[in-house]
């Protein structure tokens, strides 16, 4: 999503810390590479994982097509975290920075417009054949599809940013902010699923500190601004492939004993998914550099490029799907999850390079 990128004001090398990066040649936008394979790879594991959710509701836990699933499922939910920290990345260091700042509120605003066009949108897609209501469209664009709470938060961000530059100018402040974010919007949301604390999610939500999102974003700065040691690197691969697994296990449990799909462990607000989401961030920061020229490195730079369009545009696709009767275990779930998931993806990536050429839409895209 370029729900992750900042406009160039705050691209990488621009406004950071240390001494600026040489301009490329040809005035080109700076480019971190294994950001943009990071951004598609993830575009892809929601759309994954948005279909494994789909309709999972119609299969019994335990079966071998809601295993496959939930496999699926649990790895791509580190997906969005890892969008939020690649935000937190590209937040704008200690030097001046004062344009980006002023561009922030401009930002905020448009994202929050971009939500109500869009959630209009899919309003006037939902109600096609029965009537529209001015009460009830109104009710549905306030609702929103439910991938579109993305953009209320980019708003958020973005309204933050002055806050969050000034925060992470020093060392110090930034990790002690990032202890308070960790304790309060992954630890203590991850005790509520223990015995005995059962009560502390709905407690939480009253003060409004079980967002998570908080968390990444400052994540992603300070794996920026002071990277990890090799040490310090193994223990959160260690720690992320503990995350993963535990995802998958306990929702299988959970899901079993219930006998429906239970999602709890799942949260980004879970510490099994906050290991699972730095420890494949800090692996794709290890990918070597793809050939600049590479068919691969174009397809990535294209996905990038449109990511917060094709995020937002995907839903409509996924809804089409079930218009036309679909399904999405109709086949082994092993191969034709991931198929659907990269026709959506290309679907998607192709109405947005449409759009994006239409003088009103492509703002929006």
């Amino acid at each position: 999503m370029n729900c992750s990128g900042w406009n160039p004001p705050a691209e990488p090398g621009r406004c950071q810390s240390g001494p600026p990066a040489p301009r490329p040649a040809g005035g080109e936008k700076t480019r971190t590479p294994f950001l943009d394979i990071l951004k598609g790879v993830c575009l892809f594991g929601v759309i994954l994982g948005h279909l494994c959710t789909w309709q999972i509701g119609e299969i019994l836990p335990g079966t071998a097509q809601w295993n496959v699933s939930n496999l699926y499922n649990s790895l791509c939910r580190v997906c969005v975290p890892v969008f939020l920290m690649v935000t937190g990345w590209l937040v704008p260091g200690r030097r001046d920075c004062r344009q980006a700042e002023e561009k922030s509120w401009r930002k905020a605003g448009h994202f929050l417009l971009c939500y109500l066009v869009w959630s209009a949108g899919y309003t006037l897609i939902g109600r096609q054949g029965g009537g529209l209501d001015l009460p009830g469209f109104a009710r549905g664009v306030l609702q929103g599809e439910f991938h579109l709470w993305y953009l209320l938060l980019l708003s958020g961000v973005y309204a933050m940013l002055p806050l969050l530059v000034r925060i992470t100018r020093r060392r110090r402040d930034a990790d002690r902010a990032l202890l308070v974010a960790f304790a309060s919007t992954i630890l203590l949301p991850s005790l509520a699923g223990l015995p005995g604390f059962e009560g502390m999610e709905g407690f939480l939500d009253k003060f409004y500190l079980d967002t998570g999102y908080l968390f990444y974003l400052l994540l992603g700065c300070r794996m920026r601004r002071w990277p990890l040691q090799a040490p310090a690197r193994r223990c959160v691969f260690l720690a992320g492939g503990i995350g993963m697994l535990w995802s998958m296990a306990a929702t299988w449990r959970l899901s079993c004993q219930s006998g429906v799909f239970s999602d709890f462990w799942l949260d980004q607000r879970r510490l099994n998914v906050a290991c699972g989401a730095a420890a494949v961030f800090l692996l794709f920061q290890q990918i070597p550099k793809l050939p600049p020229q590479g068919r691969a490195a174009r397809i990535f730079r294209a996905l990038a490029d449109r990511s917060l369009g094709i995020y937002l545009v995907h839903v409509v696709f996924l809804l089409g799907l079930r218009k036309f009767g679909i399904s999405t275990y109709a086949l082994p779930a092993i191969w034709w999850l991931p198929v659907l998931a990269a026709a959506v993806l290309a679907a998607s990536w192709a109405a947005v390079s449409l759009a994006s050429h239409i003088p009103f839409v492509k703002r929006f895209v």
